[in-house]
């Protein structure tokens, strides 16, 4: 069961980053220049790359 939740966060997760990501100018930001190179990072090592992305976001605009 706490697997199967930890699970479902991780995939919510995703999405979320998934849309915010795709909101946002990533292309003069060096550590990770596409919306699915983030949602995939989230999906494969999510304990790193979602609290990379927060820290990321940030620091980059949205989209005019």
């Amino acid at each position: 069961m706490t697997t199967l939740v930890g699970f479902l966060i991780a995939l919510a997760s995703a999405i979320w980053v998934g849309v915010d990501a795709s909101r946002r100018d990533w292309t003069e930001n060096r550590f990770c220049n596409r919306t699915w190179k983030w949602v995939l990072g989230c999906l494969v090592l999510w304990i790193i790359a979602f609290p990379a992305y927060l820290v990321q976001r940030g620091r980059v605009p949205a989209k005019a």
